[in-house]
């Protein structure tokens, strides 16, 4: 098994691009994941996430009020000799042009790209080892909620992504936010230019016969995109940052 130490030598890739448009009037000068949560801007505790799990080089891909991550990339002091290295779209590219538009800069063989508006504490070495001991292309780590409809659904059979339902109310599989590829399958399938990762991509390298492993976790999950997940984020991660020892 992959020890979860040496998920150093993988990149981690967050979309941290997007305004929020849910939230924009709360914070309406900042990028929706630089909203303050638990007293500090919400990525902070995404990165101490991703150094509690053994992640060393994290990559933003910024957009909206990109200056403002920037700084606080800049500002803050490591905690366990991460690197956070900043590209700055040049313009709205979606997911799937941002990640594009970062692939030249990925440094590692597999890339594991996060929504930077999404906390989900699944563990991560299990899928990581099962994409590199595998023929598989990529790893979504999904998580099981009780109403699908702010997101759609995953349809998964023996552990494969088999397809995508539509925005509907009922219990289901999401996307967790977080999903590992091999960079150089990303490399091939992933165009540059305006695209969604998640509703352009996907679904086209899925007919195509791409295999994507889905790994289920019941790990707790919140994402910041409405103003009521936002305002359940503080306790949150009172909550299950506690063991964190990193964090404290």
């Amino acid at each position: 098994m992959l020890n979860p130490s040496t998920l150093h030598q993988v990149s981690a890739l967050v979309l941290a691009g997007g305004r929020g448009t849910r939230i924009a009037s709360l914070h309406p000068d900042l990028p929706k994941p630089m909203v303050p949560v638990a007293g500090h801007p919400f990525l902070e505790w995404f990165v101490r996430r991703l150094v509690n799990q053994g992640f060393s080089d994290i990559l933003m891909s910024t957009g909206y009020r990109a200056e403002v991550i920037e700084a606080w990339a800049k500002s803050r002091t490591p905690l366990g000799g991460e690197q956070i290295r900043c590209i700055a779209e040049e313009s709205a590219m979606g997911t799937g042009g941002a990640i594009a538009y970062v692939l030249p800069h990925i440094r590692s063989d597999i890339t594991v790209i996060m929504n930077g508006d999404t906390l989900f504490f699944a563990e991560l070495a299990p899928g990581i080892q099962r994409l590199r001991d595998g023929n598989l292309d990529g790893v979504i780590f999904a998580r099981s909620v009780e109403d699908t409809s702010r997101y759609g659904s995953l349809e998964v059979g023996m552990g494969m992504l088999e397809g995508f339902r539509e925005k509907q109310p009922g219990q289901g599989l999401i996307n967790g936010g977080i999903l590992a590829f091999k960079t150089s399958w990303l490399r091939q399938n992933v165009p540059p230019g305006v695209s969604s990762f998640e509703a352009d991509i996907l679904p086209s390298v899925l007919r195509k016969g791409a295999l994507i492993g889905v790994n289920e976790s019941e790990a707790a999950f919140i994402d910041i995109g409405t103003p009521k997940t936002l305002g359940e984020a503080d306790l949150f991660v009172a909550t299950h940052a506690k063991g964190f020892e990193i964090l404290y």
